[in-house]
């Protein structure tokens, strides 16, 4: 029996990935298309529109339609398999949790039951808020928001008192909440490549602060009370629209490394 290519596309089109092999097990003419790039990318056009085909490109470096659609696959299946919502919530004494480059749009409130969490990596998601249960991870040592697409940070991150590396480069941060003046423990804070055109004074209460970059924003000027940073040792301005820096800056005598190129200075 012959099956012109159109008829074997639309059979395609209601079978699975394992379907999909085994057919292309029985000739040639279905193993040729079973390759087809074409194929996938209709398959991946009609039953996933919501993916962001261009990122999982870019994260993963595949550019074969039948290698991306294993990779959705994958991916689809691994926050089934988690199904944090329901699992998350009994892992109380999780300590490291690393849910690194995957394509999670939302974290569940009941991560607030890891009470003994000390590490969360969230970095490299599609996430665009945080949920406020984060607030119980009192014992989080280190917060990885990198590369997702946050607007804001919650209020609510000043309880995380044992907080001492907070990393939110690559996001859409407008603003930075002045609780964050709360996070006295904190001792790395990447805000860089953000859309932020002020910091707040209560950055000068993070005494333990030794790193903290701010690079490719949008800030106008820095709040004096950066002075009040005594150890700390890294500071990236460059890439802002700075006009001036406070005199204050005077009073940073550890620090070794100052980046303020592609200012208005």
């Amino acid at each position: 029996m012959y099956f012109n290519n159109v008829t074997i596309f639309k059979i395609y089109n209601y079978l699975n990935i394992n379907d999909l092999f085994n057919c292309s097990l029985i000739n040639k003419q279905f193993n040729n298309i079973f390759n087809c790039d074409l194929l996938w990318k209709t398959i991946i056009a009609e039953k996933y529109i919501d993916v962001d085909i261009n990122e999982i490109k870019k994260q993963y470096n595949i550019i074969n339609f039948k290698y991306i659609y294993k990779k959705i696959i994958d991916l689809l299946y691994l926050n089934k398999t988690l199904n944090l919502n329901k699992t998350i919530k009994y892992l109380i004494n999780l300590q490291y949790l690393n849910l690194n480059n995957n394509q999670l749009q939302e974290i569940p409130k009941e991560i607030g039951s890891l009470i003994n969490l000390q590490i969360l990596n969230l970095c490299n998601n599609q996430l665009k808020e945080i949920p406020k249960e984060i607030e119980s991870l009192i014992n989080l040592k280190r917060l990885e928001l990198d590369n997702n697409k946050l607007k804001e940070i919650l209020k609510n991150i000043g309880s995380l008192v044992n907080l001492e590396r907070l990393y939110l480069a690559n996001n859409q941060l407008q603003e930075i909440p002045k609780e964050i003046g709360s996070l006295i423990n904190l001792q790395t804070l990447d805000l860089a490549n953000n859309q932020l055109q002020e910091i707040p004074k209560e950055i000068g209460s993070l005494i333990n602060l030794q790193c903290l970059f701010l690079h490719n924003n949008q800030l106008k000027e820095i709040p004096k009370e950066i002075g009040s940073l005594i150890i700390l040792h890294t500071l990236f301005l460059n890439n802002n629209q700075l006009k001036e820096i406070p005199k204050d800056i005077e009073s940073l005598i550890n620090l070794h490394t100052l980046f303020l190129n592609n200012n208005q200075l």
